[in-house]
């Protein structure tokens, strides 16, 4: 995640800023993948729609859950931009987050920028049969 950030920032002028608080953590490859790739797009909504200065994502860990807020200071939502039948963007992250048991959020107002949230029921990495 702090690489996309950092890649972002550099692309787009937005400065963007990760906060984790566990940076030791580690997460099986479906939730790591899945984690990249919901930051990865609401990284590309926030260039196509929000017009932002600043993005912040905090991704917390513990022993149950993973969250990861997105949030942006941007343009926010328009009344009804989450019910269009084209995004697309929005229903994949979704999609990908159910599929591992959690949960999406996408809220905001006009004017006071966007947050995205998930939340996914932590798995531990398989130990490599090495370490078995």
């Amino acid at each position: 995640l702090e690489w996309q950030a950092q890649e972002f920032a550099e692309r787009t002028g937005t400065a963007c800023r990760v906060a984790c608080n566990d940076e030791d953590a580690a997460l099986d490859i479906e939730q790591s993948t899945a984690l990249y790739r919901v930051f990865q797009e609401a990284l590309t909504n926030v260039t196509k729609h929000a017009r932002a200065a600043r993005v912040d994502a905090e991704l917390f860990i513990n022993g149950s859950t993973v969250t990861l807020e997105v949030r942006d200071d941007g343009h926010g939502l328009a009344g009804g931009a989450l019910d269009k039948r084209d995004s697309f963007g929005i229903r994949g992250m979704m999609e990908r987050v159910r599929s591992l048991g959690g949960w999406l959020d996408v809220s905001g107002q006009p004017g006071q920028g966007t947050t995205v949230m998930i939340s996914i029921p932590r798995r531990r990495p398989k130990a490599a049969r090495s370490e078995k």
